[in-house]
C-alpha cells in the first residue's frame, strides 16, 4: 500500500490508475483530482505529507498522559454505560 501524498488515503498500487515519477520516486493517487494537485505543486505536497507523518508518529508515541487518555478511551468504548446509582436503571 502506498499513501496518496495529497490527502492521505492508502492507495494500491495495482489499482491506481494514476501515478507519476518524481524525483525518482512513484507516487500514486486515488483520484485524478489528487494527481493534478500533486502536479501543480509537488514540493508543498510533499511537506504537507511528511507533516501529517510527523503527526501521526507523535500522536502514537505521545507522553504518558496521552497513553492514559487512549487507553482510557478505548476501555470506555468496551465497558457497558454506567448505572445510574439511584434508579439502576
Amino acid at each position: 500500500m502506498n499513501i496518496d501524498p495529497v490527502c492521505g488515503m492508502e492507495v494500491d498500487e495495482r489499482e491506481s490508475t494514476v501515478s507519476q515519477f518524481y524525483k525518482g520516486r512513484a507516487y500514486f493517487f486515488c483520484s485524478e483530482a489528487c494527481f493534478g494537485v500533486f502536479s501543480a505543486d509537488p514540493e508543498k505536497c510533499l511537506q504537507l505529507a511528511a507533516e501529517r507523518e510527523e503527526a501521526k508518529i507523535r500522536e502514537e508515541q505521545g507522553g504518558y498522559f496521552s497513553r492514559l487518555i487512549k487507553r482510557l478511551g478505548e476501555h470506555a468504548e468496551k465497558s457497558p454505560p454506567p448505572k445510574c446509582h439511584y434508579c439502576k436503571s
